[in-house]
C-alpha cells in the first residue's frame, strides 16, 4: 500500500488490487475519486 498527503488528499493505491492501476483519493476520510492512471479518467466519483 501506499499513501501520501497533500493538500488535505489523501491518495492511496493497494499492491494487488484490480486492474487498471488506480488511486484511490480521500478528503476528510470520505472516498472523493477513484482515478484511473492508464488512461487519466475518473472511474468513481
Amino acid at each position: 500500500m501506499g499513501k501520501i498527503r497533500r493538500g488535505g488528499y489523501v491518495f492511496v493505491t493497494w499492491t494487488g488490487d484490480h486492474g487498471p492501476y488506480h488511486v484511490h483519493v480521500y478528503r476528510d476520510s470520505r472516498l472523493v475519486v477513484k482515478w484511473d492512471l492508464e488512461n487519466g479518467v475518473s472511474m468513481k466519483g
